[in-house]
């Protein structure tokens, strides 16, 4: 059972990171379009 929890919060961990690294990648891009706009 152990184990499976573990999984569980590895996976979350894992999703909740991804996430926060294409928003981060996302603001960045961002930032750089507005600075070419101008």
């Amino acid at each position: 059972m152990a184990p499976f929890i573990i999984g569980i919060i590895g996976g979350i961990t894992i999703i909740a990171g991804g996430t926060y690294l294409l928003e981060k990648i996302a603001e960045y891009i961002e930032q750089n379009n507005q600075t070419k706009s101008i």
